[in-house]
């Protein structure tokens, strides 16, 4: 499948979010000559509706909108989690169905493989749901012939962050801009796997773009795995704080937990589209940067 550039509609729903904010600035960066449509709380999902009235044609549908696992002991509850994901999902299939598609972007989840306790408990309708939704776009991409990536998502390092108190790298970031020190709270020293947006956009753009002939690309999203510690160190670092003024109370007995993915397919993918991995210190300034914005 060849794609043009000049001539596509690249659609973004949750275009105000972390992902695709970050899609939005790689497609600024590379000067894509496409048409951007922004789907958002603004203009809801029923947006879609009047995009796919125009007939757009050389579509390529960048998906973001879906509610997040937090909701589910927070506003929503698990039955209201369900029906609002249908929602989300019956408004994206309705869209597909018809329209000139010719790649989707679906972000899944680490949780979907339930390591930790809460993706077995608290978040099971969750890592469910994302299976579900992995499946659904990865049999109509191949009954359709057209591009899907689907990466696995544990934890990501990116600029654009919408609660910078509510990610473990951007809380020691402004702990550290505004304090000079550096405290984490948990009680153990947890290690997660962690992808750098800057690397997932680039590459996914490319696979929509370029002809070749794998339709569906699905992996876990993995550059890196960190502890806590490492993060926290990682980020003094870069900000010149010295190690004493990095705190903890890891209690010894307290269980590690361990949310990490498996990082060789997505290694191989990076290097099959010369995708340039650059020092972790890189990716941290750049959330720096964009966090210092609005400090």
């Amino acid at each position: 499948m060849t794609s043009s550039k000049s001539n596509s509609n690249i659609i973004i729903t949750g275009s105000n979010g972390w992902i695709s904010q970050n899609f939005i600035s790689k497609l600024k960066d590379i000067n894509y000559k496409s048409n951007i449509h922004l789907v958002n709380r603004q203009t809801g999902l029923n947006y879609l509706k009047d995009l796919k009235k125009k007939n757009l044609q050389n579509v390529f549908l960048i998906h973001n909108s879906f509610v997040r696992a937090e909701k589910i002991d927070t506003s929503l509850g698990a039955e209201n989690f369900i029906e609002k994901s249908m929602e989300n999902l019956d408004a994206i299939q309705d869209f597909i169905n018809g329209s000139d598609l010719k790649g989707i972007f679906y972000p899944s989840s680490g949780s979907i493989y339930k390591i930790r306790k809460k993706d077995n408990d608290l978040y099971s309708i969750y890592a469910d749901q994302k299976l579900k939704e992995e499946k659904i776009f990865e049999q109509f991409a191949i009954s359709k012939n057209i591009k899907c990536v689907i990466p696995r998502i544990f934890s990501s390092i990116g600029p654009h962050m919408n609660n910078t108190k509510f990610f473990p790298l951007s809380s020691f970031i402004v702990q550290a801009l505004e304090t000079k020190k550096i405290n984490i709270e948990s009680k153990s020293n947890n290690i997660y796997s962690f992808c750098f947006l800057d690397n997932l956009t680039e590459l996914t753009l490319k696979i929509m773009f370029e002809n070749k002939s794998i339709q569906v690309y699905k992996f876990d999203a993995v550059n890196t795995n960190l502890s806590l510690l490492d993060l926290a160190s990682s980020v003094a670092k870069v900000l010149e704080i010295e190690k004493k003024d990095i705190t903890y109370n890891f209690i010894n007995n307290h269980p590690v937990e361990k949310y990490i993915g498996n990082k060789d397919e997505y290694e191989k993918i990076l290097n099959q589209y010369k995708v340039t991995n650059e020092p972790l210190s890189a990716y941290i300034e750049k959330v720096i940067k964009d966090i210092k914005k609005n400090l």
